[in-house]
């Protein structure tokens, strides 16, 4: 359970660390349309769960908190919770020059709900993941909710709403793609479990 807890808390700093550091080239823009993203979150808690020794649901719980706790420090040190301090009295006269303060409240109330949120999620992704892993049709369904939440994800909510402002053609056709491959994933996956098992559903 150790590993996969440090192995969430890496996630959540590389996923945070990509995003700082997207508008440098475009292929970490399409890299943090893959990472930063809530299918991609519900892997790590499926894949957590899958492979726990014992208690899966606590593993996943435990692994995509520390993720969510290492994207907020990243977050933090970085200074997206930094700005000027508006209560200065140099802040009405020149906002530059106003102090610099962190957003604490910001920084413990966005922690606060995706580390809740985290946790409720690991404990159904969890045993997803275990259930994933068996020959049958409850089994297919499981592993059918990280593909097809990739393309529902994609083609019914990120794709449309990036449409309706001002496309980047690097993160269309991110989505695009992504959204593809789960549909691909998913068909592959039924079509092998329908070879595997025919008549024996």
């Amino acid at each position: 359970m150790l590993w996969f807890i440090v192995g969430g808390f890496c996630f959540g700093v590389l996923v945070a660390a990509v995003n700082a550091v997207s508008g440098a080239h475009p292929a970490l823009v399409a890299l943090s349309q893959v990472l930063g993203v809530g299918w991609s979150w519900a892997g790590l808690g499926v894949v957590a769960g899958a492979n726990a020794v014992r208690r899966p649901a606590v593993t996943a719980s435990g692994t995509l908190l520390l993720a969510v706790v290492g994207y907020y420090l990243v977050d933090l040190w970085n200074g997206v919770y930094a700005h000027q301090d508006q209560d200065h009295p140099m802040y009405g006269i020149d906002p530059t020059q106003a102090p610099v303060i962190t957003s604490w409240d910001g920084v413990v109330g966005d922690m606060t709900f995706w580390g809740a949120a985290a946790v409720v999620s690991g404990l159904v992704l969890g045993p997803v993941g275990v259930v994933a892993g068996h020959p049958t049709w409850r089994g297919l369904l499981c592993r059918l909710v990280v593909p097809v939440g990739a393309a529902v994800e994609m083609f019914m909510l990120r794709l449309p709403f990036e449409l309706q402002l001002q496309p980047r053609p690097v993160v269309v056709t991110t989505m695009a793609v992504v959204g593809l491959a789960g549909l691909i994933t998913a068909g592959a996956l039924c079509f092998h479990h329908l070879k595997a098992r025919p008549g024996r559903h």
